[in-house]
């Protein structure tokens, strides 16, 4: 709070004492100072208002209004507020103030963030409530409402324009583009969801590569800009067997740019996910559980295939995050599809690293819904290769354009099963098309980009002299 105050426009000027002010903030905290008992410059020090005279010039320079109609406009509707009035309410009156006093004030609140999120919310809104006490009625939440007015005008126009930049290139963009494009104009995440096993220990390499063969390949396709952004591979949990009876546990979904998703979730030893020892301890889940990574691939889809049916139906109340699904179960038409999901493995990541070829890269597929055989017998190596058995591999590239065109929005037209017969006729029989001039497209140059992306008669964008 110190510092915050001593940024304050009348501490900076010297008209206030922060001493003070700071002395006042302490006494009308603890109740030891009525708000009708404090003094009027110490009152406008607190507020960092300036002096009354001052104030109304500023009114009748900026408004048309008087400050009682100017707050309650702010408040009940921010929509109708003028630029200058937003710009007078944010700067709390102040329409001198320089560049310096408004550094010093940034600064003073970066500091506050440098120390924690939670440090600075618990700052700032002590100050609100201590203002709220000897503010005009409804004036500081005003004066928010016009903070926050200008932060919605400013996304607008930022999505404005960035939604102009999008439409410019829509000419070249693959059909479905444009329909993804007008059913969401960018405001949707898109993309799949994956399990990516532990056996991949490096998983920020594997994200660099995978993102920078799916740019260009969203690049190639037409989905640009805000569109761009919005793609994702929604990782889910990999579930871990426990080793005393090899009872699979339910781990949730969690988002990758949640970095803290997981660590959160480790410290929960006690309730349905932990276990106890011989002496009826509560044991870690990293001490209780370990995966086993010997299995062959069909019994690993197999298990994750459960896992994958379990999440999508499991209550949200049982979820200890429902952000990765706004329903109870999903559906193909959401952006990201629930008629299939994709496993990394250490097989397929080798895809993407042993070679500078493109085309090269693939990744599992899983269908959710398929129901393997109930035999004890192992389905031999030929049957394997000539026969459907719920999963397929695709070409990377392809996840941002014919897969993902074909689950979201051609799931009943075509299973999976059709596609993974489609594959059979492409390079190392990864999924590519389901159009047959495609199905056989296979750039065998090291760099640029891969095949079956560009609309036919547009140009491939040239990023580097290895795209020519």
């Amino acid at each position: 709070m110190d510092k915050l105050v001593k940024a304050f426009t009348r501490v900076q000027r010297g008209t206030s004492v922060q001493q003070e002010i700071l002395e006042a903030i302490s006494d009308l905290k603890n109740g030891s100072l009525a708000p009708s008992d404090v003094p009027l410059d110490i009152c406008n020090g607190i507020l960092d208002l300036p002096d009354l005279d001052a104030m109304e010039m500023s009114l009748h320079a900026k408004s048309s209004l008087n400050r009682v109609d100017l707050v309650k406009r702010a408040k009940h509707s921010p929509s109708d507020l003028t630029t200058d009035e937003i710009i007078l309410l944010k700067g709390r009156y102040w329409t001198d103030q320089t560049d310096a006093e408004a550094a010093r004030q940034s600064s003073a609140l970066s500091g506050l963030l440098a120390v924690g999120q939670e440090h600075w919310k618990e700052t700032t809104e002590q100050l609100k409530r201590i203002r709220s006490l000897i503010c005009e009625d409804e004036e500081e939440d005003a004066i928010f409402e016009a903070a926050m007015e200008e932060w919605r005008r400013r996304m607008d126009s930022s999505k404005q324009r960035q939604r102009a930049e999008v439409e410019k290139q829509m000419w070249r963009a693959q059909p479905w583009v444009k329909r993804l494009w007008e059913e969401e104009h960018g405001d949707k995440e898109w993309g799949f969801m994956i399990f990516v096993s532990p056996e991949i220990e490096d998983r920020e390499r594997w994200g660099a590569h995978m993102g920078a063969l799916l740019w260009k390949a969203m690049g190639a396709v037409g989905c640009v800009g805000i569109m761009s952004r919005q793609w994702k591979l929604w990782s889910l949990q990999w579930p871990a067997q426990e080793v005393a009876d090899g009872n699979s546990k339910s781990l949730e979904a969690s988002d990758p740019k949640d970095q803290n998703g997981q660590k959160d979730h480790e410290g929960e030893l006690q309730g349905e996910d932990s276990t106890e020892d011989a002496h009826g301890n509560a044991q870690p889940r990293e001490h209780q559980m370990v995966e086993d990574t010997s299995l062959a691939p069909e019994d690993t889809f197999e298990r994750l295939r459960q896992h994958f049916k379990m999440l999508s139906t499991r209550p949200k109340k049982r979820r200890r995050t429902d952000d990765w699904v706004n329903q109870t179960t999903l559906s193909p038409s959401d952006s990201i599809p629930s008629n299939v999901f994709l496993v990394a493995t250490q097989t397929s990541t080798n895809s993407l690293y042993n070679t500078p070829i493109l085309d090269d890269a693939w990744i599992w597929a899983v269908d959710p819904d398929f129901e393997p055989h109930t035999t004890t017998a192992e389905p031999s190596s030929t049957k394997i290769n000539t026969e459907y058995r719920g999963y397929l591999k695709v070409r990377v590239q392809q996840l941002a354009h014919n897969f993902y065109d074909l689950r979201r929005y051609h799931g009943q037209e075509y299973s999976l099963k059709q596609l993974w017969e489609a594959a059979q006729n492409s390079k190392h029989k990864a999924f590519v098309s389901v159009r047959e001039e495609e199905q056989k497209m296979y750039r065998s140059e090291g760099g640029g980009g891969g095949s079956a992306l560009r609309k036919p008669n547009t140009q491939r964008i040239v990023y580097s002299i290895d795209d020519l």
